[in-house]
């Protein structure tokens, strides 16, 4: 699916999104494989891992989740690191879901995440044992 707009953190017609649309600004095509909502795993709240670049392993909590992008925002995640050389201002920026992995709570090991019903219709996550989407985020650390 091709969109000719910019899709970022702002409401569609607030007037930082339009800062970022400027009329007759071209864009690259992005073509992302929309992916269904059962077949989601991360929610606001849940503890991931970078999975590749420059910051495979650190752990972070998703604050946002962009689904039309397949993105999540942790809390307080910004690239840059503290002995860079220059000037930016820090903005945190989606990651792909392909690049995060959920973390066990339990352990803080990196699960295998896969769900199956059980006889009362209850979602029941294999590697946990907790029941529905939320097991994650519902355990304190």
């Amino acid at each position: 699916r091709y969109q000719s707009w910019l899709v970022g953190r702002f409401l569609a017609f607030s007037v930082a999104a339009k800062r970022l649309n400027p009329p007759g600004k071209k864009r690259r095509k992005v073509f992302i494989e929309p992916i269904a909502y059962e077949d989601w795993s991360v929610f606001e709240g849940d503890t991931v891992e970078i999975l590749s670049g420059k910051d495979k392993g650190k752990q972070g909590k998703v604050a946002q989740v962009f689904r039309h992008r397949n993105g999540v925002i942790l809390d307080g995640y910004i690239g840059k690191s503290a002995d860079y050389q220059g000037t930016y201002i820090a903005s945190e920026a989606p990651l792909l879901l392909r690049n995060i992995s959920l973390i066990d709570p339990t352990d803080r090991k990196l699960p295998e995440v896969e769900w199956r019903f059980t006889e009362e219709g209850e979602k029941v996550s294999l590697g946990t044992g907790c029941i529905s989407r939320f097991c994650y985020s519902a355990i304190a650390f």
